[in-house]
């Protein structure tokens, strides 16, 4: 099992479900943590695996869509991962907003995902 992860990816975009915050927008972080089977016992061609630009694309798109909820962008970049990957077995997705709007509130919250294909 290859494992393939995309760290610290940092995105503004106008997620969430208050006003203010589809008009000011806010600072995320996304993680994506992928395991995927190779074709190749080792893998030395871009062809036997999966193309971090191509996964960061996926990401960047999706975060750019303003969405009420978190949950909803983390189980729709996992299904979109496994759709666009045959390989992939397993995709876990975490999505941290930065300065949520929570009166009194200092720190982030973060929303998760965890997908795997059924054997």
């Amino acid at each position: 099992m290859l494992s393939i992860h995309l760290k610290d990816l940092r995105f503004f975009a106008h997620h969430g479900l208050h006003p203010e915050e589809k008009i000011l927008g806010n600072h995320f972080i996304v993680n994506l943590h992928l395991q995927a089977h190779p074709p190749a016992e080792i893998v030395t061609d871009i062809k036997e695996t999966i193309n971090y630009e191509t996964l960061f694309r996926l990401v960047k798109a999706r975060m750019h869509i303003p969405t009420p909820l978190l949950e909803t962008i983390a189980m729709e970049l996992c299904y979109a991962v496994m759709e666009t990957h045959e390989s992939v077995g397993s995709v876990f997705v975490s999505i941290e907003k930065l300065n949520p709007p929570i009166p009194e509130m200092q720190g982030g919250v973060v929303v998760s995902f965890q997908l795997a294909r059924e054997e």
